[in-house]
């Protein structure tokens, strides 16, 4: 390797059975902002690196440099072939921008390589809406692999939601016919109020809406990296059929969207689909976790934390999220 390259390498203390992946590479240049206390070294390579190589090159990089305000690195291989980039799916869903219950979620679906195109199933308009919002991040963590040419495709699989919708079409049908009719039946969960949706019309990820539907079936999804669970829900109102995801309670952190807090506002959230104050206060203190942080406030709302007393009085362990916050989160291994 390069001298250079070996200097970088022995300055961030890299382990001595790593530099095997380094034989050949060199440092192609040192990207520098405006500032220049923020860069990114670009280094050639032969061939990928292990995970294992890229996280200690990505948390060991900053204590080389701590002079830097933010210093990375970027791979450039000789050698490309696409078909290694299923190695780096998994990580590259969880260093996105996707929220921890949808990188739950996205791990597990099945993926494929097709020229230089990653293919990603999905199981509804909604899954594949919510992955097209973040591709940009997963595209960024490939391109620091090494794969700045990778396209990323998603792909409804037909059969599946078919066979999905008739086995609850199926389910619905046999529960119809084990039940007799009741004059005054049980409802359970909330009396539907507002206008209500019907399940064929939803083709997104959408907050407010009311669906009035029958519960067919409960599969409980554990996470083996944490004590994350998902409840999945199968649900029809007899015009179609959907998953219903609801995701475990005791979080850590809940960060919430609270666009208005001036109580006058409760309609035009209303109007605009947006939540209030209070509305948020009332669902961490439904889902009961650790800590809550209100963001995403309207602009007319410059003084957030004059309204956080009607927050606390519902939900005490609230804070107006404000930028640069932040937290350290532990998960177990």
């Amino acid at each position: 390797m390069h001298d250079k390259l070996k200097l970088l390498l022995d300055k961030i203390s890299l382990p001595e059975e790593y530099y095997e992946f380094f034989n050949n590479g060199k440092i192609l240049k040192l990207k520098l902002d405006h500032t220049r206390r923020n860069g990114i070294f670009v280094i050639e390579i032969d061939n990928p690196l292990d995970i294992k190589v890229l996280e200690y090159i990505d948390q060991n990089m900053k204590k080389g440099f701590p002079e830097m305000g933010s210093i990375k690195s970027e791979f450039v291989l000789r050698n490309v072939n696409f078909d290694d980039c299923l190695n780096y799916y998994k990580e590259a869903i969880l260093k996105s921008t996707l929220t921890k219950p949808m990188k739950e979620l996205f791990i597990e679906k099945n993926v494929k390589i097709s020229g230089n195109t990653l293919i990603i199933d999905t199981d509804n308009i909604a899954e594949e809406n919510i992955l097209n919002n973040h591709l940009e991040s997963i595209l960024k963590y490939y391109k620091v692999c090494g794969y700045p040419n990778l396209k990323i495709k998603t792909f409804i699989n037909e059969e599946n939601r078919l066979k999905v919708k008739k086995e609850l079409e199926e389910e619905i049908k046999m529960e119809t016919q084990s039940k007799p009719k009741e004059e005054n039946p049980v409802i359970l969960g909330d009396e539907p109020k507002g206008a209500i949706t019907e399940i064929k019309d939803i083709i997104a990820e959408e907050s407010g809406v009311t669906v009035e539907a029958y519960v067919f079936g409960v599969e409980e999804f554990e996470s083996s990296r944490s004590a994350f669970k998902i409840l999945t829900f199968k649900i029809s109102d007899n015009t179609d059929s959907i998953y219903a995801k609801i995701f475990t309670k005791d979080a850590d952190l809940f960060v919430c969207e609270g666009m208005y807090g001036e109580p006058d506002k409760e309609e035009k959230a209303k109007e605009h689909k947006h939540m209030t104050f209070v509305e948020a206060a009332n669902i961490a203190k439904e889902a009961n976790p650790k800590e809550m942080w209100l963001t995403h406030y309207s602009p007319s709302l410059v003084k957030p934390w004059l309204y956080l007393d009607t927050v606390t009085d519902i939900f005490p362990n609230a804070k107006t999220g404000k930028d640069g916050m932040s937290v350290d989160l532990m998960f177990e291994d």
